[in-house]
């Protein structure tokens, strides 16, 4: 039979006898054809492709401004319904196995989902600007389930080179940026891995500071620092986390833009504290005391580390 055929057949039959029907084929198709064909994630996920079009539908009327101000699209009640949506679309997708038929596609809509609500945390995308807080999960949470979905897929250059892009996303004023670069790092197994998110990270920080040399706008100019220093934490915690702490301090000093170099410092001896990297601190201090006058409360701290430690 030709499946427009099928298909005027089909519409004959009532719900029990379409269920029945499946239910024989399925019964009929041999466990080889199954697991070739993916059968069981096709039955499993055949609602998944409505589910897609609403959201695609739904990104196009964020994109449109239907949410965040008054229009005859989105009613008054529905736009102040946006984060109960968003908290369904996340549940949804991420119920999707990332090995399934549509894995792959429901992490990249969970990436727009991110970067949407990303954008929404600092540009009035809904009516308020509190996005994660308002579907129930941080920024650092959120970015931790796409950097595991996109990581199933295995540790390729192309996927780590996606997850370094999704820290260059608009920051959460209300957690801490760093967060991000923390759970990269947690998410990196190997040395190997570490090394080529470094060299990834690298990159960026020198197209960023090529922007930020031509960048006229002061708003702009301010937020191209604001991920560069970021991205210059970034490698300089991963080569901690290798355990390279002199090549991560070197590279931090260099090229961390600071009008103050005592904010660097200060930045530096702080996460050493934080990893109780107590003898590198002591290092640290000891190679910047004559150049930078520190703040008392780093010299007492210094005086305490110093006698306890040696």
């Amino acid at each position: 039979m030709l499946v427009s055929e099928i298909r005027k057949e089909i519409e004959k039959y009532n719900q029990k006898e379409i269920s029945d029907l499946v239910i024989e084929l399925y019964k009929r198709i041999p466990k080889k054809i199954k697991e070739e064909y993916h059968i069981d994630d096709l039955i499993v996920n055949i609602n998944n492709k409505s589910l897609k079009q609403e959201i695609i539908a739904f990104l196009e009327d964020v994109d449109n401004g239907y949410y965040s101000h008054p229009n005859k699209i989105i009613s008054k009640s529905e736009r102040s319904k946006w984060r109960f949506k968003v908290k369904r679309y996340i549940k949804e997708l991420n119920k999707i196995s990332p090995d399934a038929i549509e894995g792959i596609a429901s992490t990249q809509i969970l990436i727009k989902l991110y970067e949407l609500l990303s954008e929404g945390s600092n540009y009035l995308k809904f009516s308020n600007w509190e996005t994660f807080r308002a579907v129930g999960i941080s920024q650092a949470d959120f970015y931790d389930l796409i950097v595991k979905r996109i990581f199933t897929k295995g540790y390729t250059t192309e996927n780590l080179k996606i997850v370094v892009q999704l820290l260059k996303v608009p920051k959460d004023p209300y957690s801490l940026d760093e967060k991000l670069i923390e759970t990269l790092i947690t998410n990196l197994p190997t040395i190997d891995t570490k090394i080529k998110v470094i060299d990834l990270l690298k990159k960026e920080v020198d197209e960023l500071a090529s922007l930020i040399a031509v960048e006229k706008d002061y708003h702009k100019r301010f937020n191209l620092k604001e991920l560069h220093n970021l991205l210059v934490e970034g490698v300089f915690r991963t080569s901690i986390s290798m355990h390279e702490v002199q090549n991560g301090i070197l590279y931090y000093r260099k090229h961390d833009i600071e009008i103050d170099k005592e904010i660097t410092e200060f930045k530096i001896l702080e996460y050493l504290e934080n990893k109780n990297l107590t003898k590198d601190w002591i290092k640290e201090y000891e190679s910047t005391k004559d150049k930078i006058d520190y703040r008392d409360s780093i010299k007492e701290k210094y005086k305490k580390l110093k006698e306890t430690n040696y």
